[in-house]
Parts: structure tokens; sequence; C-alpha cells
């Protein structure tokens, strides 16, 4: 198996994770409605017809002051303007994405054998229904899955013949720099994002009291095992 799909395995495993960023349907504000935000007290108070931008959960318990409070609805309220053009261009180049893997998949599939395609096709109705799975993987050392398709098979259990394997290369070739350039359009706004989330927190900390900012970092260290324990709850069981 060739291995010129590992670099955007390794993304499609982040992008599942970035979750990250779950494609929420608030991606693309009114452009109006972000212009009348003009200032802090404006975007505190929210756009005509727009729910005012909401306090980050990880300040509520830092008793806030009521002028605080304007401060960083005005910060949320900018940062939100700033980031909803990104959301929408995020949004839109991980649909292409996906769009095209499913295509990709559908070609490799139409070369697998009836039985085959009944394994996946059932897989793949559990799975759509955010139902939990137990996964038998069929796959030995030496067929070890390298590229995006062909783990996604190896995760329905299906192990691909050398024939199989052969049209499974060929057809991701003829995907590839399609695939590669969505992946690296969708890194660079990735990194917009987190760079426009990361510079909010920290307009927001010069609003905060030197205590408060103490108590906002101990907050921080807990968020990280809460989070652990929200994701054991839902991923999926895998048996290898």
């Amino acid at each position: 198996m060739r291995s010129s799909m590992t670099s955007f395995l390794k993304v499609t495993s982040l992008l599942a994770v970035a979750g990250v960023l779950a494609l929420a349907p608030v991606f693309a504000k009114d452009p109006a409605a972000a212009e009348a935000k003009a200032s802090g007290k404006q975007a505190a108070a929210g756009a005509e017809g727009q729910p005012a931008p909401a306090i980050p959960e990880c300040l509520a318990k830092l008793k806030l002051t009521a002028e605080q409070q304007d401060q960083i609805k005005g910060i949320v309220g900018q940062t939100e303007m700033s980031s909803g053009k990104v959301w929408g261009q995020f949004g839109e180049r991980y649909t292409q994405m996906i769009k095209l893997e499913a295509s990709m998949l559908a070609a490799i599939e139409d070369h697998l054998t009836e039985p085959q395609l009944m394994q996946v096709r059932t897989h793949r109705q559990v799975t759509a229904r955010g139902r939990k799975i137990v996964v038998t993987r069929t796959t030995t050392a030496a067929a070890k899955p390298t590229t995006p398709a062909e783990k996604e098979l190896a995760h329905d259990g299906i192990t691909l013949t050398a024939q199989q394997a052969a049209a499974s290369d060929k057809i991701q070739d003829q995907y590839q720099t399609n695939l590669e350039t969505l992946h690296h359009e969708i890194q660079g706004l990735h990194a917009r994002l987190l760079a426009l989330e990361a510079d909010k927190l920290v307009q927001i900390e010069k609003v905060l009291t030197k205590e408060q900012i103490i108590e906002l970092k101990q907050h921080r260290e807990m968020a990280p095992a809460a989070l652990a324990v929200t994701s054991n709850e839902t991923e999926p069981t895998k048996a290898e």
C-alpha cells in the first residue's frame, strides 16, 4: 500500500475532533448587522433582531461587575463580527471535503464484492444514526491501512484484496490533488479562527482584576479533565 495520503489522514482525524469547531449554524453573521456594532456598547446590546453576545461560560463564576460584563460583551461581539466570514468559508471548504471524500469512497466501493458492500453499508447506517457500535478489525499488521479510504474500509471490517487495493490506490491518486488543496485551505482557516478566539481571551483578561485572572486560570486547569469525561461518555467503543 502506498502512503501518499498519510498527511491527509492526519488532518482527517484532526477535523473529526474539531467537531473542534463543530460547524455550528452560526457560521456567517449578517454583514449588515455586524456593521451596526460600531462601539462596545452597541456590540453588547446586539444588533436589532439579533441576540446580544453571550459572556463566555468560563467567566460565569468570576463575579463580574456590570461594567465588566458590558466590556466583555463588546469584545465578544467584535470577535464574532471578525470570525463570521471565516466560519462561513470554513464550513464551505469542510462540506466540499466531505462530499469529495464520499465520492472517492463510492468509487472505491464500486470494486467491492456484494458481501463486502452489504457489510460496509450496514455499518455506515449505524454510524449515520450516531449509535454506539463495537468494531472488530480483521486487518493484519502487514496489511495495515495507510490511507483514509483504506482506514474507513478497515473500520468496517473489510480487508481489500491485492486487486481491490490497486484499484483503491489509483482512485485516490485521482482525488489527491483536490483533497490536499482543500486540506491546506481548511488548515489556514482553522488557524485564523484559533487566532481570533485566542486574541479574544487576551482582550478579555485586560478587563479582569488580578484576582479574577488567578481564578480564571484555575478554571482553565480543570477544563481538560471535564472535557475528557464528556468525550469518554460519547465515544463509540472499539475492539482492536
